[in-house]
């Protein structure tokens, strides 16, 4: 009985140190494995290592963002490269259409909306990639949606900058898509907080990127925003004056008539159907609004305040000196001036008799053109400012007839919309043109007043009643003779195509759009007049 279990319980004492040292030689093995081969370890189970697939929910709202930033990219590519109005968005703080007509809205002469919808675009279907089996395809696209990202993030603050300082205005659907790309680029930066290689190096690959978008910003010449529309010639020598005894006067179907509000029976009359139907419209909508202000008469004593301190020695910046000095000599022959001169525009099918119109400058001058504006168009201001420079390149001999054209529905059927910066355009468009009807001779300063800065109807008033007399232009402004000005100007704005304002036409040529150069404006003027 001994015998038998001595060996049996010496093998088993024997047997034990080797069970009990066989798995601390297993597990020495197993870490002398490859490291794709070993088990993890129980850290590494409560965090897995960083993989290039993004979790579905990331790769969801990431898909969101950039479906939404791609559509909003892609309909300001379209209003970028169509010249199209921007909906909702036409005034104010909030102007997409002056954020879109910027030097700064193009990169290499494209809209920057095209490289945005491709960004996104290539966002998106690096996303499907993503979704792949494959850990090479994974990686690889979540290296380019990082690039990308950043790149969306970095581009997006480099316009944001550029809208707040520089253009002055705002684009709510550029802020959205900007907003979107800053996301994605928080969501991707975040989702690779383990990986350190790949952000760095995506976020230099993405730097370098836009920077090269900038810099050829920076460097591209500021173009003159606008379209030169052509027509067939004009017939020669309409541009000049005409005879005194009128014995030429152009075709009734060509002329196109002044309202017959103004000038005495010993003067040639013109007529026109009223009841026209653009007319009619236009008058009615005209008069409709000016019931809806009946703050239209000034009062004496706010004149003598506030015209007054306006025209003080020290308050320069009412009236400049080029202004003193056209109200007081080209403006005072333009209130002599008797003769008919006839302007022709849109290729000669349209002429207007200067005499009749409001002329901004000497209406004796060589030079004379026709201007449709809006006096609360920043890209009209900037145009008058080119204007007057041109005039001074031209030794004084440009003479502007103008035709304000309110971009406001409450006197302009064809206006596009109703922008709370175009609230007054009708009636300060009103103001002006009573000013020319009571005294011709001051209406450049009262034009050029206007287009100094930015102006209220109230101060209009006030400034006009200043310059002709409160008592006559109360009376004036109680008579419809102005509002049937601006339903003319409409008229011929409809015929002239309408949409952008400013508009200056030559004889068989249409500027359409800002001007900022006064060279390139005499430079238009003698190509298409002579001299």
């Amino acid at each position: 009985m001994t015998t038998y279990n001595a060996p049996y319980r010496n093998l088993r004492f024997q047997s034990l140190p080797e069970q009990v040292d066989r798995p601390r030689s297993v597990a020495i093995a197993a870490d002398q494995l490859p490291a794709n081969l070993q088990s993890p370890r129980p850290a590494d189970r409560d965090h897995p290592r960083p993989s290039g697939s993004l979790p579905t929910r990331v790769a969801t709202v990431v898909g969101g963002l950039a479906l939404t930033a791609f559509a909003l990219s892609c309909y300001l590519a379209w209003a970028g490269l169509t010249s199209s109005a921007v909906v909702g968005c036409d005034g104010g703080t909030f102007d997409c259409g002056h954020v879109l007509t910027s030097h700064w809205s193009k990169v290499l002469g494209v809209p920057v909306g095209v490289p945005a919808c491709a960004l996104y675009l290539t966002i998106l279907a690096s996303l499907i990639v993503n979704r792949s089996s494959r850990p090479t395809w994974q990686d690889g696209s979540f290296y380019a949606l990082m690039f990308m990202s950043i790149a969306a993030a970095l581009a997006a603050a480099w316009f944001l900058t550029l809208q707040v300082l520089t253009i002055g205005k705002l684009c709510p659907y550029c802020l959205a898509a900007h907003a979107c790309g800053i996301l994605i680029a928080t969501l991707m930066i975040w989702q690779s907080r383990k990986i350190h290689a790949r952000l760095w190096q995506a976020a230099a690959l993405s730097a370098l990127a836009v920077t090269g978008l900038v810099t050829a910003q920076l460097l591209t010449p500021k173009a003159d925003a606008f379209e030169i529309q052509t027509y067939p010639p004009a017939p020669a020598g309409v541009s000049g004056p005409a005879p005194a005894d009128n014995s030429s006067p152009a075709p009734a179907e060509e002329l196109f008539e002044a309202p017959n509000v103004l000038f005495d029976s010993a003067a040639p009359r013109h007529t026109f159907d009223l009841w026209d139907d653009q007319v009619a419209t236009t008058l009615a909508l005209v008069v409709a609004s000016r019931f809806t202000m009946m703050g239209v008469l000034v009062d004496p004593q706010t004149v003598a305040n506030d015209s007054g301190a306006d025209r003080s020695p020290d308050a320069s910046s009412t009236t400049d000196a080029s202004s003193t000095t056209d109200a007081s000599t080209s403006a005072a022959n333009q209130a002599k001036a008797t003769t008919s001169r006839l302007v022709p525009v849109l290729g000669g099918q349209r002429k207007l008799d200067a005499s009749r119109w409001p002329v901004w400058g000497n209406v004796q001058a060589k030079y004379m053109v026709v201007e449709m504006f809006d006096y609360t168009c920043s890209h009209c201001r900037n145009t008058h400012a080119a204007l007057r420079d041109a005039s001074n390149q031209l030794g004084g001999d440009l003479a502007v007839v103008t035709l304000p054209v309110p971009l406001s529905k409450a006197c302009n059927d064809a206006a596009q919309n109703n922008s709370p910066e175009r609230a007054e355009a009708c009636e300060i468009a009103r103001v002006a043109i009573a000013v020319w009807l009571i005294d011709r001779s001051k209406f450049t300063t009262m034009h050029d007043w206007l287009f100094q800065q930015q102006r209220s109807a109230h101060d209009a008033r006030t400034y006009a009643a200043g310059l002709v007399g409160i008592d006559e232009f109360n009376a004036e402004m109680a008579k419809p003779n102005a509002a049937l000005y601006i339903a003319r100007h409409v008229a011929l704005y409809k015929e002239a195509g309408a949409g952008t304002v400013p508009k200056i036409f030559f004889p068989s040529t249409t500027v359409v759009g800002e001007v900022t150069s006064g060279k390139t404006i005499a430079q238009l003027v003698r190509q298409n007049i002579g001299g």
